[in-house]
Formats: C-alpha cells, structure tokens, sequence
C-alpha cells in the first residue's frame, strides 16, 4: 500500500474552509460540536463525523473492480460514493486553498480579523479578487462576523470588519480604481476596525499610505501541493486519492501557475483525481513552450550586443565595473517570431537574474489613463524590489508619440509617454536593471523614449538564422534525428519565424496523440508549407546578390548577411559615414534598386518582389528619393524643405516625374555595374542557392572577389540628373 504524504501544516485550515463553504452552499449551519472560540475557528473537516467511514479500507475484490472500471479504491466509500456530497465551484475550491496556504494556519488568518488588526494581501492578477472575496465572506470570517466594503457603510455597534478592494467588472478595473482605494485605505485606518486590503499586483497605491500598512502577505500560485488538497475534497468522499497516480502525473509548480483557470477548470471534470492529473499534464504538454533562455546563440548584431549587456551585469554585480559604465538598454526591432522575447529572456538567463516582464498592451488593458499608469509603475517598482533583474517591456511601439499628427487622445498619448520617461529614468539610474524593449515599428516611438541614454542600443532583429532555428528544432526534435537532418531543416526553413516552428512542431505533436500521425521532418515541412521551387530559390539568389555586388563596388556599406527564404530573401548591410552629398544618394538608390537590376539582367525582366510593402524595395527607393527632392536641398524644390512630401508628389506632376527618373537613372547604374561583374553574380548567387544562407567568412571570401567601382561609375547620367527647379515649381525635363 502506498504510504500517505506528509500534508503541509495549511492542509487542516483549507479543510476547514471548504467544510464551511459547503455548509453554506447547502444553506446550513457547520455542526455546533466545531469553531468552539477563535483558536478552534477552522477544525479540518476531514475528521468530522460526516467521514467516519473514510477511515475504513475497501475489500481488494471491490477495490480492484472500481480500480478496473477507471475509478479510485482510495476515493470511494464502502457505501459506493466517491465524491462529497455537496459540489463546490473549482473556482471557490482553488481559491480556499490557496488562501489556506498563503496564510499558513487558522491563527494568523484569524489575527486579520482581531481589533485594530491591518492587512493587506497581494493578488497576482484582478480576477483573483472575486473568488477571493466570496471565499472570505462566506468561510473565512470568524462566527457572526460580517464585512463592509467602505468605512462608510460601518454600522454602529457591529462588530464589522472592512474588505477593501478596488472597483471592478468582469475583472476590468474600474477609472480611477487605484485612487478610490487608495482614499478608502485613508479613511479606514482612521477607524478601529479590522482591515483586510486586497491588492492586485496592477494597483500601484501612493508611496506615502503604504509605509503606514505592513508587508502585503502574497497571494501563493497554484501548485503541486495546493492541487493535491483540492483534488482531496473535490475528487474523493473519503479524503483520499491515489496518491501514487497523482504524484506520476503531476505537471510541475510553474507550469500548474501559468495555466489559465479554465485549464484547471475542464481538468476538474475528469472522473478522478489522477485522471485531473493527467488532463491538466496533456494540457501543459500542449501549452506552448517558452523558448529557453539559458544561452544566447547566434552572431548577429543583436547577438552580440546581448552578450555585452549580460557581461555588463554580472560584472557590475561582482563589483568589476561601476554601473555608468555598463551597457543598460536595448531597443529591439523587427517582425513578430524574430525572437525578441526569447532574446530578452536569455539576457536575465545569462546574466543570472531574474526577468521583470510588462507590456502597453497588458497595461491599457487596466482601463483609466490612472489604471494604465499604475500598472506600469507596479512592474517598475517590482524590477527596483527584484533587481538587479532584466526589464523587458513589449509592444513599446505603443507608446505612441507626443509629436504625432492626430490630435485625437494627444492629451492621453503626453501622459502616457510622460509617465514612461519617468519610470524608464528611474528605472536606469537604479543600479542593477536593465531595460529592454521591443516592437515592430521603432518609427512611430516618441523620439525621447529612444533616445540615447533611454535606449542605448537599437537593433532590428531579421528573421531568424539557421542557428536559431536549429535551437528550438533540437529542443523538441533533438531526441528523435540525427543533429545533421535537423541543420539542413533549418536551413530549408529560413524565413520561418521562430513562433510559426514551435507552432508546427506542437500541432505535429497533438496529431501524433490523437491519430497516432508520425512526426517526421517531411510531415513538418507541409505544416510550414515548405515546397521546394528551385526557380523561385534561383531568383531571390539572384536578387540578393545583386545588392551585395553593388554594395560592395561602390563601398556604399557593409554587407553582413544573405539568407534566402521559403518566400523570398533578405541582405543584412552595416552603412558606413557618408558626408551626405547627393552622389552618396545615388550610391544608395543604386544599393537598393540592385536587386531589381540583377534580376532584369539574368531573367530578362525583373519581378513584382522588389514593391508590396513599406519595407520593400521600391518602398524604401522611393522615400529615399523624396527626401533627396523635398526635404534635404539636393533636387526638385530646391532649398525648400516640406513636411507632407507625399501630399506635395500628388499635387506637384513635376516632382513625380523627377522621382521616377532619378530612380530609373540609379537601377541603370546598378545594371551597369552588374553587367561587369555577371559571372561573379551568378557565381556567388548558386552559393547561396547550396548554402541557403551566407556570412561570416563564407560571405566575406565572395565579397574580397567583387572589384570596386571606377570613380563616377555610379553617378547618375547627365542628361536624367534632377535639377533643383527655379523656385520650387518648374517639372523635370523629359
């Protein structure tokens, strides 16, 4: 027979709770033999006579048939019942558990309530309140007590106790919520009667009120533990459960803490406690996976400059370097799956700190403009409790900016980036944490949020390189095929996001539980719509390697990587100082539209992959072009500068034509350039077809072979040079 586990000192408390809950749940008092004065207020309710017959073992014939029809021996009474009598809400179950535990005995939860007595207790989340709250009222109180939920309500000569929390619905906090509690705390300390604040994580309350309230007690996550009392009182009419079975299938503490409450809730409907088990450890095993943070890979900008920050605080922190010489801020940028996350992560990892993690989009979810705020000084004043730490904020570009031409909310959008620059301030003088922020579009971020000194660094994140991949194909797959299978995978799957790999590689993993589908690397591929299309492949080769040639022949920048992916490619480039003449313009037209030129010249014509998007090609050309015409004195309006450049293109014919010529004239002197070099182009780009991706010293033995351009080999044709107009107003030539 199993021997049954030690139960923690809480377990007797939570029993107690939870036999008053059903007490009242079927609107009956608790048996007047228990709760006889305070230090007998909350007896276990499994030794109450309601369960004189859990003490009984069943027959092993009748065991082994409730065992082979899927139930528990260990949870059923001899009369055949294995569950209690009266159901209670999971969410009612778990809740008293975790306040059982969070207090640790019925005398401390008791001293709560005794005259004059203050406390405050510190919620994860807001919806924890409502659960909380009901679970108070109606089980943990002592006899003939009663609550109220502001001082001034009391009524005279009650013995009333005051449940503070803030004002909510639907686990939204309500405008103003921080500051409505925040009064009521004041106006009760002025009474006499006990108090009992409940203070989710996102009310940030003022400096000043909470040194006049003691240390908050913390709310405890669910874990392994506190699942194994419920599953007691929820699965068994004896007050048992197969605790070896439970114990096999039990997920680990985190991972019970991060799942959603209705995870634990359809868990809850299993039969038995082991079958609960067991559904929340295949729902665990189906959550995805945060990528491991335990080392930065990879040689990339963003890389490196993560490794420095790492090195920065654990030098800091063994005393080796003063904190204003350390690196303490990073802004990264890029498309979503690029590993932002994963690499702020790996920041606290390496460093071996802890990781303090907040976004704008969690804090706008608090309602108010004041909720908003509050929520984003609470994770700041976690990283100066916590640190030193890592602070990785996400969604920054939500932000927004003071100088933004949309005057709707321009009042909410100064507060909000006010508020930010304070904490980020704070935050950054405070030694020991470092700030990281992410987002996808740096350009629309307030100007002083990025600046120097807030953000040291920024950094685009490109799509992830085969390395990264590999890291989270070894993670999954690397028990099942050979390391070499997996690294030519990740070089078939450049272009993939790391989000969209654990994706796939999950559902090939859910397929494999329910019909018994392999999981093989073929079968990934057609989850990541991997086709092979060598002349698709041949292409973006061609395309890439004609802006590595030009850019490497005219000196205009430093290429650092080439990668082509399942849909396309991409050329990583370092630019170099440059005074800013109009040649180096035309140098970096010529760089940009240089795929499109490579393309005409193998292919005869270029195709539509160099246009689309804001970030394409012809995209990037053109803004490049308009700031040539309209904002830096070197074309069309001459010494005129113009704010709306695109307005002044529609309603100027002139300056559209200028712009289309001045970026036909660069695509022929990048084909120029090209056409000399065409066999190195070709060369190099069925590298890159074999390779799927080139840099480091790879890349760099193609670039030694490409010869420089002669002096004025790149600059534009005469007779299609864009000149300034007389006034701003005459069109190009034709």
């Amino acid at each position: 027979m199993t021997p049954t586990p030690i139960r923690p000192d809480w377990d007797a408390l939570a029993g107690a709770i939870l036999h008053r809950l059903r007490c009242d749940v079927a609107r009956k008092s608790p048996d007047p033999d228990r709760a006889l004065g305070l230090a007998e207020a909350f007896p276990d309710a499994a030794t109450g006579p309601l369960n004189l017959l859990a003490v009984a073992h069943l027959p092993p014939d009748v065991a082994d048939g409730i065992r082979a029809e899927g139930g528990d021996p260990a949870a059923t009474l001899v009369t055949g019942e294995s569950r209690p009598p009266v159901h209670l809400p999971v969410p009612w179950l778990l809740m008293a558990v975790r306040l059982a535990a969070s207090f640790g005995s019925a005398e401390r939860l008791a001293s709560a309530f005794s005259p004059s007595a203050v406390t405050a207790l510190r919620l994860p989340e807001v919806t924890d309140g409502d659960a909380l709250s009901l679970v108070i009222w109606r089980a943990a109180l002592p006899k003939g007590r009663s609550t109220k939920a502001h001082p001034s309500t009391l009524t005279h000569g009650a013995d009333d106790i005051l449940l503070l929390r803030p004002e909510g619905t639907d686990g939204q906090l309500a405008r103003n919520a921080a500051a409505r509690l925040a009064e009521a705390v004041r106006l009760s300390l002025a009474t006499d009667r006990p108090i009992l604040i409940l203070l989710p994580a996102a009310i940030r309350l003022p400096e000043s009120l909470l040194r006049l309230l003691p240390e908050p007690v913390d709310l405890r996550p669910l874990d392994a533990e506190m699942l194994r009392a419920a599953l007691r009182r929820s699965h068994s009419a004896t007050g048992r459960i197969d605790e070896a079975s439970v114990a096999a299938a039990m997920p680990a503490s985190e991972a019970l803490a991060k799942l959603p409450s209705e995870a634990i809730t359809t868990a809850f409907r299993a039969p038995t406690a082991a079958a609960a088990v067991r559904k929340l450890a295949a729902i665990v095993d189906a959550t995805p996976a945060e990528p491991p943070g335990t080392k930065i890979t990879g040689t990339g900008a963003a890389a490196e400059a993560a490794r420095r920050i790492a090195a920065d605080l654990r030098d800091w922190r063994d005393g080796k370097v003063a904190w204003d010489e350390a690196t303490r801020s990073m802004l990264l940028s890029g498309p979503p799956g690029t590993g932002k996350s994963w690499l702020a992560r790996s920041v606290a990892a390496e460093a071996g700190v802890p990781l303090v993690e907040g976004s704008f989009a969690a804090w706008q979810a608090l309602g108010h403009l004041g909720d908003m705020l509050g929520g984003m000084r609470a994770t700041f004043e976690t990283a100066r409790r916590t640190g030193p730490c890592v602070v990785f904020i996400d969604e920054l570009d939500a932000v927004g900016s003071r100088s933004g031409k949309d005057d709707h909310g321009a009042t909410y959008r100064r507060q909000v980036v006010n508020g930010f620059l304070l904490e980020i301030d704070a935050a950054l003088a405070h030694g020991g944490i470092v700030v990281l922020g992410a987002c996808n579009d740096p350009s629309v971020i307030d100007p002083a949020v990025i600046r120097a000194g807030r953000m040291d660094r920024r950094i685009e994140m490109p799509m992830p390189d085969a390395d990264r991949l590999m890291l989270v194909l070894r993670r999954h797959l690397g028990d099942e095929m050979p390391a070499p299978a997996l690294q030519d995978f990740a070089k078939r799957a450049l272009g993939c996001s790391l989000a969209d790999m654990d994706a796939a590689i999950r559902e090939l993993r859910s397929r494999h539980r329910r019909d018994g589908e392999p999981v093989t690397l073929e079968a990934l591929a057609r989850e990541l719509g991997i086709v092979a299309n060598p002349a698709l492949d041949w292409r973006a080769a061609v395309h890439e390697c004609g802006h590595a040639v030009v850019a490497t022949a005219l000196g205009q920048s430093t290429v650092t990587r080439m990668a082509i992916y399942i849909d396309g490619g991409e050329t990583m480039r370092r630019g170099v100082p440059a005074a800013g003449t109009i040649s180096d313009y035309d140098h970096e037209l010529a760089v940009v539209l240089a795929g499109r030129a490579a393309e005409a010249l193998v292919f005869g014509t270029p195709g539509g992959g160099s246009g689309g998007g804001a970030r394409s090609d012809l995209a990037v050309a053109t803004v490049i072009a308009l700031g040539v015409h309209c904002q830096l004195g070197l074309g069309w309006s001459g010494s005129v500068w113009s704010r709306d450049a695109g307005e002044l293109v529609a309603r100027e014919p002139g300056l559209f034509t200028a712009i289309r010529k001045h970026l036909e004239a660069a695509e022929r002197q990048a084909s120029a350039l090209l056409t000399e070099r065409r066999e190195l182009l070709e060369d190099m780009a069925r590298a890159l077809v074999a390779e799927r991706q080139l840099e480091g010293e790879k890349l760099n033995l193609w670039l030694r072979r490409v010869p420089p351009a002669h002096a004025g080999a790149a600059a534009v044709d005469e007779e299609v040079a864009p000149e300034p107009a007389s006034g701003g107003a005459l069109e190009a030539e034709g």
